[in-house]
């Protein structure tokens, strides 16, 4: 017997059946799941008293869970259930289901914990989901719920040696070593975000705004606030590669390598500019806590789920699926639904043959009330159509009422209303068929479901697969433009001195951004704003941005848009200074010119004429621009420049090209590849 099979029934209590139970239910998708370690503690009843406690803060009324027994399915009203599944004591494993399912003005969400507790130790595994079309949607539509920092206040919880906590932990020098030891811990799984203080004036604000910055990463990363007598220490323990300077933000991925030079680019900066931008009043406001979770909820997300919780997921989702199918069946008996409408329509052939009416074709009104036609129709005793009416004794009334039974169940299934030896074997071979029909797909169903878990766990390896791929790939990539860098360098320095001596570049500094996000920062007025955005500047909408910014987690697109800023600033300067008169094309395609470059083929001058044609296709690309540039603010911006990275999404910088008049470049659009005719 399969632990799905020791499943406790659901215990239904008064009120509608809660959403998830029945046999049909809304697709939801999952934008957060975490994992704690239960090792000293009863995972199970740990859960059990959060959700209690977790329940009566969302009823908010005393005495609201007081005849609720834990462990049944409970209606508590039009918008809140919850359902229970308990698969008791399995070998050494306990296993039990909370699923809530809640409706506000934000929408319809569900929040799992999935408990398991055995004498090693135990787990429980959360997950909040939502109506949402995508899994990005979801991530950024669902709150960090608040059963899981009643979980953290509770219990303590480690990830690998490190112990997670609902709020940042104060580093000073004597911690550094353990911060040290939990970046470089092999059996970490989460994101450990890292934020170095300024100054000692200001550790306690910075410590509140982190808070702030990081509460959607409660439960998926544990953060560290590095008050700033302990910032120089902990970066003399750190190779260059993986220090937080101060007033810097640092999400560490898991699997931190001390030795390896390539590992930084891995472990994700936010830019202090997009932070600074975001502080209002000292409070971080707008989007900013949401997109900064979006990275350590979406590793963990992607993340290969450990084996032993995958049974655990595994095992109750397939009793859960059981029992909705339980219940949705009693229900519709219940109701009276079950009939079957193919029988009625296409009763067995005997059932025409049988000389008795059609019942199966009469109206509903004749068949429940027993007449059917002619003059046998009438039935004062209730024996049914085709019988003689005869007085009822007291010795003839269970039998009478055996009968009638028996002829209701023939006709409600067969579609005849004899009652004979042949009439009762056939309704023996149909029930029969059916229940061997319900038995065999149930079992394929099971099936499904099995497979459906391993290819879910098979999505989650590629997508891990991919993520290595990606980081690999950024590595590669970041290599070939400090080799390019140093390239060009050579040759200016070749052209000028004819000496072969490389020294440092003393023009602005390009070091590249965190992400397109704080590329955009760099180039738009305001505090933070790069020296490029006297050449450059953006004029665009943020939207597109940030849905580059959600596609690029190790900052690939971000390092090859500001390689195009970059030029298109040296192109200005150049032109600004009377040096060069041609166009952003030929300052590419000219090797006589000092300044820097990038390879023609990621840069096209203008669209197709099928693209300039379409009235829908331009539009696309008439962008924004200040009045100085043109009266109706509105250009068309159809030059561009591509990413080297090739992919579906396919991301476009496009601008406009004023040097001419303002001396100056707008870019009036950074995301999605726009429409084409190949589109």
């Amino acid at each position: 017997m399969t632990d799905s099979e020791n499943a406790n029934s659901t215990v239904l209590e008064s009120g509608p059946i809660p959403a998830g139970m029945t046999s049909r239910r809304t697709p939801m998708t999952v934008g957060y799941r975490t994992i704690f370690r239960v090792p000293h503690d009863d995972a199970v009843s740990v859960t059990e008293r959060n959700v209690r406690s977790w329940l009566s803060q969302k009823l908010g009324r005393a005495g609201a869970l007081d005849d609720w027994d834990g462990v049944s399915s409970r209606v508590f009203g039009s918008r809140l259930s919850i359902v229970v599944v308990d698969l008791g004591s399995s070998g050494q494993t306990h296993r039990r289901l909370y699923r809530l399912f809640d409706e506000n003005s934000g929408g319809r969400f569900e929040i799992a914990l999935f408990a398991a507790s055995a004498a090693s130790g135990g787990h429980i595994i959360i997950q909040a989901a939502r109506d949402a079309a995508s899994t990005e949607s979801a991530i950024d539509g669902v709150a960090t719920p608040n059963i899981v920092r009643q979980i953290l206040g509770d219990i303590q919880v480690h990830d690998g040696s490190t112990i997670v906590s609902d709020s940042p932990r104060v580093v000073r020098t004597a911690d550094v070593p353990e911060l040290i030891g939990s970046l470089i811990d092999e059996r970490r799984t989460m994101s450990l975000i890292v934020a170095s203080s300024l100054t000692p004036d200001v550790d306690a604000r910075w410590l509140s705004v982190i808070d702030q910055l990081t509460r959607f990463s409660v439960g998926v990363a544990t953060v560290f606030v590095v008050y700033a007598d302990a910032v120089d220490e902990l970066n003399r323990s750190l190779p260059a590669e993986l220090r937080v300077p101060a007033g810097q933000v640092r999400t560490f991925a898991p699997g931190v390598s001390v030795d390896g030079s390539d590992d930084g680019i891995a472990h994700r900066f936010l830019g202090p500019a997009t932070l600074g931008r975001a502080i209002r009043n000292g409070r971080v406001q707008g989007m900013l806590p949401v997109v900064h979770a979006r990275g350590p909820r979406a590793r963990l997300l992607e993340r290969g789920v450990p084996a032993d919780a995958r049974r655990t997921i595994d095992l109750l989702s397939r009793a859960e699926v059981a029992e909705r199918r339980s219940i949705e069946v009693h229900r519709r008996v219940a109701e009276g639904t079950h009939r079957v409408a193919s029988v009625q329509e296409r009763p067995p052939r005997e059932a025409r043959t049988s000389g008795g009416p059609d019942v199966a074709n009469m109206p509903a009104t004749q068949r429940e009330s027993g007449i059917g036609p002619g003059p046998k129709s009438v039935d004062p005793n209730g024996m049914g159509p085709g019988l003689t009416s005869a007085p009822r004794s007291d010795s003839r009334s269970g039998v009478t009422a055996f009968a009638d039974a028996v002829r209701t169940l023939i006709s409600k299934w067969l579609g005849r209303s004899d009652v004979t030896s042949e009439s009762i074997a056939q309704l023996d071979s149909f029930l029969g068929g059916q229940v061997a029909e319900v038995t065999v797909a149930t079992e394929q169903i099971d099936e499904v479901l099995e497979e459906n878990e391993k290819l879910r766990f098979e999505l989650d390896e590629l997508r891990a697969e991919i993520d290595s791929d990606d980081l690999e790939s950024a590595i590669l990539a970041d290599e070939n433009r400090k080799l390019e860098h140093e390239n060009q360098r050579l040759k200016r320095r070749l052209r000028d001195a004819q000496i072969f001596y490389v020294s440092e570049d003393n023009s602005l500094d390009w070091g590249p951004p965190a992400d397109v996000e704080e590329l955009v920062a760099r180039l738009t007025a305001g505090e933070g704003h790069h020296r490029a955005f006297d050449r450059v500047v953006f004029t665009g909408k943020i939207d597109s941005v940030l849905e580059v910014r959600r596609r690029d987690p190790y900052g690939k697109y971000a390092r090859d848009f500001w390689d195009f800023v970059h030029v298109l600033h040296d192109y200005a300067e150049l032109r600004a200074s009377g040096a060069f008169a041609g166009n952003v094309h030929m300052y590419l395609t000219d090797d006589t010119i000092d300044g820097y470059r990038c390879n023609p083929q990621r840069h096209a001058g203008r669209e197709s004429d099928s693209v300039l044609n379409n009235a829908q296709m331009r539009a696309e690309r008439v962008l924004t621009v200040p009045p100085e540039v043109d009266a109706t603010r509105r250009v068309l911006m159809d030059a561009h420049f591509k990413p080297t990275h090739r992919d579906r999404f396919a991301p476009r910088m496009h601008y406009f090209d004023d040097a001419a008049n303002t001396g100056k470049i707008y870019i009036g659009y950074i995301g999605r590849h726009l429409t084409t005719d190949d589109s």
